[in-house]
């Protein structure tokens, strides 16, 4: 496999580096970090000041969003009424906390509430006819569908057949033609302008409460207690953390750590996670709690979780689903690692642009997460399928350079169904289709992506003197955050850098040292996966690419490089 290359930024002109001078004495923030917002492509002024402040007055008004007055009316009407309101979620986080936003909501409007969470082994992703039975049978009038629906025409129909009014809420790319319902919510309709178009599924019902809360003159406090969980659908989701997303992440940050709802509470004990928590400590402690849930039993636990009235209450249902979440990493482990020796069996495996796999007994909850590890091993668009119910269906995720969605579309003949974004995708494949399937993704991505597509990289912000890395520096950077994608934590690099002190080589794959720093404290480093470097370290000067992490241990806050890639003179 290639070594990392690392990507530096391009050099200012000198009218450029002139101007974040001038920035940084205006904002008051360190030269490299100013650089840092112009290669994002904040330049002026007015814009550097809207980006930093990110408040709920900045968010947009969600009457901009097509069909919302529509869905309103409806729902203004099934409350008055005291018709029954059934919230139809993905067994995800983002469609679990969809379901908890709303129902949060809506109770507190005195709604006449029900909730139902698909079977992923059963029914598989979106609405079923199941659960359009369910409705029916319930006595439903009123039924809307969070992260999903966006492709459900069949289902929806069927319940329009039974006389039941559907709302859709949704964040996925639609087909040409939207589904008959009542009201299709969704930021990515090519018909709906709305500004900003990568919310995720939990986005988009927030703000329909949003928008229910405005056309009853409702104070901001009855919808702002539900940021939490719109941060942690956001996060969950890998939706670009930019515009309206960076917004609702901030809020929800500040609440998740202020103010928590009940369940959030509970879940953040169990992970141990140290306050104020980040974006990371969302998507690598809590989600994975929430997501098992759906992956290995039943979604309505993460459901039933986020709805509890307090932490007692939450408390034991938070202990499952991180025992939920331990058998899953024993799972998923044990599941990548025999993809990756069943790809490596190939001869032909260095030639291939694209990983297909299948086999038949592979859990069908973790194929997503084993699509991401072998993108991570070979940078390669990955494809994981098993057998469900019969059908073969799976996960896929990518690369830079490819569209997931549009590269598995064009195999759509192969296909029975299919969904998802850029970079992950759903898909079940036609009985007896799958070498054609295997054929034509290969095709495709052989054609699309050029040799430097498979060579992982690591976009750099800039060089930093370790010598400026203090609490100070740190308090300037955080001005930046949050970060996720589309807006990346900040990868600083420094040159010749020596360690000080024992070189600690754990688990025999990672580092952790002290690097030397003349006439200051030493700064702490650990280096996941850079165990091979352990005598180079050990020994003489390296070059260091990192992220910085306040690390909280024994009661003291220190500051930590989390370092990403190491460089050895040769």
């Amino acid at each position: 496999m290639t070594a990392t290359q690392w990507i530096f930024p391009a050099p200012l002109s000198p009218q450029a580096e002139s101007a974040c001078l001038s920035l940084a004495q205006a904002l008051v923030l360190p030269p490299i970090l100013t650089r840092l917002l112009w290669q994002r492509g904040i330049q002026q002024l007015p814009t550097a000041q809207h980006f930093m402040q990110a408040e709920a007055d900045q968010l947009p008004s969600p009457f901009l969003l097509r069909d919302m007055h529509q869905a309103v009316e409806r729902l203004d009407r099934a409350i008055e009424r005291g018709e029954k309101i059934l919230l139809y979620g993905d067994y995800d986080v983002d469609g679990t906390a969809a379901v908890a936003l709303l129902y949060r909501f809506l109770r507190g409007r005195g709604a006449t509430l029900d909730y139902y969470l698909p079977d992923r082994y059963r029914e598989g992703y979106g609405l079923s006819s199941t659960g359009v039975a369910y409705a029916r049978d319930t006595g439903v009038d009123l039924l809307i569908c969070l992260d999903c629906g966006i492709k459900a025409h069949a289902t929806i129909q069927e319940a329009r057949d039974h006389g039941i009014d559907v709302i859709v809420c949704d964040h996925h790319l639609p087909d040409e033609q939207l589904p008959p319902a009542l009201a299709v919510l969704d930021p990515k309709r090519p018909d709906c302008d709305y500004p900003h178009p990568d919310l995720c599924g939990t986005g988009v019902a927030f703000k329909l409460a949003q928008a229910y809360a405005l056309a009853q003159g409702l104070p901001e406090a009855h919808t702002e207690h539900l940021l939490d969980l719109v941060l942690v659908a956001t996060a969950s989701d890998i939706v670009p953390l930019t515009g309206e997303n960076r917004i609702l992440a901030r809020l929800g940050l500040r609440r998740l750590n202020e103010q928590p709802q009940p369940g959030l509470a509970a879940l953040i004990r169990r992970s141990q996670r140290v306050p104020p928590l980040t974006v990371s400590d969302v998507v690598f402690g809590l989600g994975p709690m929430i997501n098992a849930a759906g992956r290995l039993g039943d979604a309505r636990d993460a459901v039933r979780l986020l709805l509890a009235p307090d932490v007692a209450a939450a408390a034991p249902l938070a202990q499952h689903l991180e025992a939920q979440n331990d058998t899953r990493k024993s799972v998923d482990r044990a599941m990548a690692e025999e993809a990756k020796a069943l790809f490596l069996a190939r001869a032909d495996w260095e030639e291939r642009a694209s990983i297909v796999l299948f086999r038949p007994d592979w859990h069908k909850g973790v194929v997503g997460i084993v699509a991401s590890r072998m993108v991570d091993w070979f940078q390669r668009p990955s494809v994981i399928l098993t057998e469900s119910e019969g059908q073969i269906v799976g996960s896929a995720r990518s690369v830079r350079g490819i569209d997931l969605h549009g590269a598995v579309g064009h195999c759509a003949s192969h296909l029975s169904n299919y969904g998802g974004h850029r970079y992950a995708a759903g898909l079940t494949v036609k009985t007896g289709q799958l070498a054609a399937f295997q054929q034509d993704f290969e095709r495709l991505v052989s054609e699309t992506l050029d040799s430097t597509s498979r060579v992982a990289t690591i976009e750099l912000a800039g060089e930093l003197d370790l010598s400026e890395v203090d609490f100070d520096f740190w308090r300037q950077l955080q001005r930046l955050a949050p970060f996720g994608p589309g807006h990346r934590q900040p990868i600083f690099y420094s040159k010749a850098v020596r360690s000080i002190g024992a070189v600690r080589l754990l688990k025999g794959q990672h580092l952790k040292f002290d690097i030397d720093r003349p006439g200051q404290s030493p700064l702490g480093a650990i280096a996941f996966g850079q165990g091979a470097h352990w005598a180079a370290v050990s020994q003489g000067t390296f070059d260091v690419c990192y992220t910085l992490r306040d690390n909280y241990w024994r009661g003291t806050h220190h500051l930590q490089l989390q370092v990403r890639d190491i460089r050895v003179e040769k």
